[in-house]
């Protein structure tokens, strides 16, 4: 690296990139990269940097922050094929249009629309039509369309494995996913034998898949099991934006079985984390689960734990941060229910506004 180097100052920011751990503090130091590439006109160190950006942001959560370098990306693979490989950033974008009905502003046409153009980019690199087949099963599904999700699982499963499939772990999962929605509790738990057993296990699963497994063990009067499962469940969960619907979930199942303060702990941890994941659905689960919380806890002369790193408007008392959680849910629920064609959303936070002060005795 020359002293008077024009690209002096990129190569210092690539090397500190080498040394810099995931979190935000590696996305603005990529950004600044980004920055000084288009400064210098050197689209292959930009083409770099952003494929860096869109695994970074990947694995944090950061929908937000990366959604600008995959159109860029997008548009010079395009314009420059031979120079320019898509086959780089298929899986992040793939990542991205997963996560595209979790943020209640993403309309249907935009979501539809990006599930389209992944299917075409897929078929032109010989991925395969699975990955866009599962997308639609997905989206279905976080839109509470059961109509749709029943059509589009019977198209993904009659699909072979392509080179764009989720891991064989997380088919398992996305299968139990659709049945638990469906209220086949006896096929969930079926599905689930090779992740229960360890045949299958990834980076997500089973602890995805043991969060919901409860609710199929209720389903099938298995209450034991439930509980027993939400136990191993809650070790895997503890950390990661990836689990913040997982953590959702497992509260959710601590406050049906009347296991206030383990429940509160949970949000402690989970609150903070789906707030700072920018995700609206896991923010909304969260608080909706957290009312119903904080009122659970009050009736029991339960001290609920303050989580850290909120908004100055979440307040420093408990009741608060119910009060704040409370606007999350009103805010939010709404504007997914619009979007989606629906009431599910708004449902579920009615569901859960008494949902605290009628909870049996821990069990």
């Amino acid at each position: 690296m020359g002293l008077f180097s024009p690209k002096r100052r990129l190569e210092q920011i690539q090397k500190e990139l080498e040394e810099t751990p995931l979190g935000l503090d590696r996305i603005a130091l990529i950004e600044r990269g980004i920055a000084e590439a288009t400064r210098l006109s050197d689209p292959e160190a930009g083409f770099d940097l952003r494929e860096n950006l869109l695994t970074s942001c990947m694995l944090i959560g950061r929908l937000d922050r990366c959604i600008p370098a995959m159109e860029w990306c997008l548009a010079r693979c395009d314009a420059e094929p031979d120079q320019f490989d898509a086959a780089r950033v298929l899986w992040q974008y793939k990542w991205i249009i997963a996560e595209l009905p979790r943020h209640s502003h993403y309309s249907r046409q935009t979501i539809d629309r990006g599930i389209e153009d992944l299917a075409a980019r897929f078929e032109r690199a010989g991925w395969g039509p699975r990955a866009a087949a599962l997308l639609r099963l997905s989206t279905a599904l976080t839109m509470a369309d059961q109509e749709e999700a029943h059509v589009h699982f019977e198209r993904w499963s009659s699909l072979p494995r392509d080179h764009g499939s989720d891991c064989e772990a997380c088919d398992v999962g996305n299968e139990v996913r659709y049945r638990l929605a469906a209220d086949d509790f006896d096929g969930a738990i079926r599905a689930a034998d090779p992740l229960l057993d360890g045949q299958l296990k990834c980076e997500e699963e089973p602890a995805i898949t043991l969060s919901r497994l409860p609710f199929a063990y209720v389903g099938a009067e298995r209450f034991d099991d439930a509980l027993e499962t939400a136990k191993v469940a809650i070790d895997l969960i503890l950390d990661g934006h990836q689990y913040c619907e997982a953590r959702g979930r497992v509260m959710h199942l601590l406050l049906m079985s009347g296991n206030v303060e383990p429940a509160g702990r949970l949000l402690e941890v989970s609150l903070p984390q789906a707030l700072h994941a920018g995700n609206d659905l896991s923010l909304l689960q969260t608080c909706v689960i957290g009312v119903a919380l904080v009122d659970a806890a009050r009736a029991r002369g339960i001290d609920v734990p303050t989580p850290d790193d909120l908004p100055p408007q979440a307040g420093a008392t408990t009741e608060a941060l119910r009060d704040w959680m409370a606007d999350q849910a009103e805010t939010l629920a709404p504007r997914f229910d619009a979007r989606n064609g629906n009431s599910y959303y708004s449902d579920f936070w009615s569901a859960f506004k008494d949902f605290g002060t009628n909870l049996p005795d821990a069990n």
